[in-house]
């Protein structure tokens, strides 16, 4: 005989538990996603979310992002490889940027935190039959405030740096392409050296140094909005 007052559970019939069951568990998109970001991000992300579905397009999203870029995690060979080849370039950098750009014939230089959408194709044209020493790639912005101003003249020689300034000016600046020659590469310094700080004054001095204007688009994720924002600009500018 059961206790008096004693809450009395009424029994669901097999389907119904069957049903019950059947809702709690997971299909098999929720289980890609969970291996694809794993168990705690995939929690912290339907905690986050208003909602599952919510929740799971925004790991979509993120996942459609990656794949855009082609980024894809380091397995086990991927990393041996990788370290391998980081050995034999650490044995040729002289503890400076201006150090891993000494061994070349005639050689391209690219920024690793920006990018412009431009066709590399004719700046290479345009640095070879010029017959330039050095050449720099411009992108011209609405607002060089974040990154300073390139000064060029009608010949497309440089003829000045500006540095940062607070003002929202439009004009040219450094997007981080470069193309040299030999003859100039020869002119680095011995030890640590900078380009920008190190070698491009002497050879503004001797206006060395040419620049190929650009229109096309460019970005610095240099701040987190920028960083955020290379995810979808990449994707665009790929297409």
């Amino acid at each position: 005989m059961g206790r008096q007052g004693a809450k009395r559970i009424p029994a669901l019939d097999p389907a119904e538990n069957a049903a019950r069951d059947f809702r709690r568990r997971p299909n098999p998109g929720n289980v890609q996603l969970r291996t694809q970001f794993g168990g705690a991000e995939y929690d912290r992300a339907l905690q986050a979310g208003d909602s599952r579905r919510q929740a799971e397009a925004g790991l979509d999203k993120r996942t459609d992002r990656v794949e855009s870029l082609n980024i894809r995690p380091l397995g086990p060979n991927d990393r041996a490889r990788f370290v391998e080849s980081w050995t034999r370039v650490q044995s040729r950098f002289v503890d400076g940027p201006g150090g891993a750009v000494t061994e070349a014939d005639q050689l391209l230089v690219m920024n690793g935190d920006s990018y412009c959408a431009a066709d590399l194709s004719s700046y290479i044209d345009w640095h070879v039959d010029g017959r330039n020493g050095v050449s720099l790639m411009l992108a011209k912005v609405s607002d060089t405030s974040r990154y300073g101003t390139v000064e060029v003249d009608a010949g497309g020689r440089i003829t000045a740096f500006i540095e940062k300034r607070p003002e929202p000016i439009a004009g040219c600046i450094n997007a981080g392409v470069y193309l040299f020659r030999r003859a100039m590469l020869e002119q680095f310094p011995n030890g640590p050296s900078s380009m920008e700080r190190d070698v491009f004054p002497v050879w503004l001095r001797e206006r060395a140094i040419m620049g190929w204007v650009t229109e096309a688009e460019f970005i610095d994720i240099g701040i987190p909005s920028d960083y955020e924002r290379s995810h979808e600009f990449m994707a665009r500018v790929s297409r």
